[in-house]
């Protein structure tokens, strides 16, 4: 229970970002669907664009509880994740080889 309560939190959080990202950004920046995260680690960033089903990728919702231990849920614009930018790549790309 408590983990279906938090994936409804954190998709509520992605929504909402996704809603203030397409109001702030020309059309066609952010697609339907998607959330920004970002992605920063020993000063290395990247912004990636992350469709909704990413959100049932349990190594995903890894980085999203250490991201909630480190910063909150309180975070503003962007939604930030204690991670390198290529371990982002490599989980979101072995995401796309599995269905969940």
């Amino acid at each position: 229970a408590g983990t279906q309560l938090k994936m409804v939190v954190l998709k509520n959080i992605a929504q909402n970002l996704q809603r203030k990202f397409s109001r702030s950004r020309q059309a066609g920046e952010m697609k339907e669907g998607h959330f920004a995260v970002l992605a920063s680690f020993d000063g290395n960033s990247k912004r990636f664009m992350v469709p909704l089903c990413h959100l049932s990728n349990p190594a995903f919702v890894r980085l999203l509880d250490e991201a909630e231990e480190e910063y909150g849920f309180s975070q503003q614009n962007i939604l930030t994740v204690p991670c390198d930018p290529t371990e982002l790549e490599r989980i979101l790309a072995a995401d796309w080889r599995k269905d969940y």
